[in-house]
């Protein structure tokens, strides 16, 4: 599995996450009445909706190459590089 997929599919869960605690911070609002609930429901959909935005737009903040094929090899003659 590529490292890309396995990135996705965690933002993907973080933003599961995000929204059942943002409905359970407003659910604890609507039963408690206390403030710091609604607080954290309204801090956890902006985060989500930031991760949202993130898994949506990932190839613009992943600087992908064109081509994902590996590099040529190249022969014992040639050498790249200082030779440290």
């Amino acid at each position: 599995m590529r490292l890309i997929v396995a990135h996705r599919i965690l933002i993907g869960t973080a933003i599961a996450f995000g929204l059942f605690f943002t409905a359970w911070g407003v659910v604890r609002y609507m039963r408690t009445g206390q403030g710091i609930h609604l607080l954290i429901a309204v801090v956890a959909a902006v985060i989500t909706l930031g991760l949202g935005y993130y898994l949506r737009n990932l190839k613009r903040f992943v600087r992908l190459p064109e081509s994902q094929s590996p590099p040529a090899s190249r022969s014992s003659g040639e050498h790249r590089g200082r030779g440290f």
